[in-house]
């Protein structure tokens, strides 16, 4: 009733910014005690660099920031937003994520993309009630590759269409796996056997993903620690919460893997209990195979 509700606001043009109750097992954005991440991935001659943020925006300038689907219904902003915003390095790409969703289901409302480097390509998903509708756009030629960010909606190159979810996901919640860079902090993970489980989407494919503690794990690290003002080296054996992230395709496309900053198939996450941020990834990247991604560097939110 309440998402109906707000999507009947929404297209009237009244922005509504007020907490949502999602009951018992609601998110919890308080939780999470950490605002940026960065991370690194090496093996071999292989180097993956990572840096995370998060944020909470003005309630009232996200509806202006998400496009107009052309098929489907845009799922609505509810409550509080979350911007999740990535930017990986790897094998000479750079790619630049910004993913909006709702802060109190998890909810994915758009994610907009920037890959550079070895491949140009500039892709928004709007995520609606039936699926991810899609807006790319390609440069044609070196000049166009030399454009300016405000200038990339004149690339030349462009396609447009709705990427269907299968008939289990159609007006189901649907997340986007940069989002559970949040949803494991705010969700109620602690205890040996906690799960949480959210369907994402990944490349054309819609997952079933679980996320489970396995239990607490102490760990070798060493990263900065900061709040802003001043910042201290941590380095030796620290206390974390193990967990173990899998997803499976509900499309029955059993070579479809999940995938998670670029780590695939099953993943293990070292997360740290108090500001609930990720201190380590392990999974399976391709060409280098298993790798860990280490925390590098942490900005408390934190007092």
């Amino acid at each position: 009733m309440a998402r109906s509700i707000i999507r009947f606001l929404t297209v009237l043009g009244i922005t509504w910014c007020f907490a949502v109750n999602a009951g018992a097992d609601a998110l919890t954005p308080d939780r999470i005690g950490w605002s940026a991440l960065t991370f690194r991935a090496s093996k071999l001659l292989m180097a993956i660099d990572v840096d995370v943020a998060i944020a909470t925006p003005d309630c009232t300038t996200v509806a202006p920031r998400l496009i107009t689907a052309g098929e489907g219904t845009g799922i609505a902003p509810a409550g509080l937003q979350k911007i999740v915003t990535i930017e990986t390095e790897a094998f000479g790409r750079l790619s630049q994520v910004e993913l909006i969703l709702n802060a109190g289901d998890g909810a994915a409302l758009q994610r907009t993309s920037h890959d550079s480097g070895g491949r140009f390509r500039h892709r928004i998903y709007r995520f609606t009630d039936r699926g991810a509708y899609q807006r790319t756009r390609w440069p044609v030629g070196k000049d166009e590759e030399r454009l300016p960010a405000e200038r990339w909606p004149e690339w030349s190159e462009a396609n447009e269409d709705l990427r269907p979810y299968p008939p289990a996901a159609v007006n189901a919640l649907v997340t986007e796996p940069s989002a559970l860079l949040y949803l494991i902090g705010a969700a109620p993970l602690d205890e040996p056997g906690d799960t949480f489980d959210i369907l994402a989407y990944v490349r054309s494919h819609v997952h079933r993903v679980q996320v489970e503690v396995v239990g607490p794990e102490t760990i070798d690290l060493k990263y900065g620690f900061s709040n802003g003002t001043t910042t201290e080296l941590r380095d030796g054996r620290q206390p974390t919460i193990r967990m173990l992230i899998r997803g499976e395709s509900i499309d029955g496309d059993s070579d479809d893997e999940f995938e998670l900053l670029g780590l695939r198939g099953d993943i293990v996450l070292h997360l740290e209990p108090v500001t609930r941020a990720p201190l380590q990834f392990e999974g399976r990247v391709k060409i280098a195979g298993n790798v860990r991604m280490r925390l590098v560097d942490l900005t408390t939110t934190l007092d």
